[in-house]
């Protein structure tokens, strides 16, 4: 499988985008990294094929002002890559919401914790084992998915 991760995170800043990374390495996934706009482009040129997109989290928020110079690279993978499945991880999942017609809301009080995922290999290919345990860390949720999104 070869994966197109779009990393949203500041580098100095990043601890779970490089863990996603590792885990999907250690599955075996060859996981080409883009970290631009130019980073990109220059694999739509290449006209590499790829199985599916991932859009990685970010300290970037949906709900705050936000430069679309932050966002583009994202846009450009779902624009032109519309035809593979794509996971957005927190930040990744906000900005799909919202490009596709849905919204985001800043919560109340900070949410973190561990969240125990059960995955049906049958309709998600991306993520494995079966079993798992997720951490997160959220400032912001999905109040309503796009249209024709569905929610699992």
């Amino acid at each position: 499988m070869k994966l197109l991760l779009v990393d949203n995170s500041k580098s100095s800043r990043a601890v779970y985008t490089p863990m996603l990374i590792d885990a999907f390495r250690r599955l075996g996934v060859d996981v080409i990294v883009c970290a631009s706009r130019d980073d990109v482009a220059q694999q739509i040129q290449a006209k590499h094929t790829f199985d599916a997109v991932v859009l990685s989290g970010s300290s970037l928020n949906m709900s705050q002002s936000i430069e679309a110079s932050s966002i583009s690279k994202d846009i450009m993978a779902l624009l032109l890559f519309d035809d593979l499945p794509c996971l957005g991880v927190c930040f990744g999942m906000q900005l799909m919401s919202v490009v596709y017609g849905g919204e985001v809301e800043r919560l109340e009080v900070e949410r973190d914790g561990f969240q125990e995922l059960t995955v049906d290999h049958h309709k998600h290919t991306l993520l494995r084992p079966p079993k798992c345990s997720a951490f997160f860390h959220h400032q912001d949720v999905v109040t309503r998915p796009p249209p024709d999104f569905v929610v699992d």
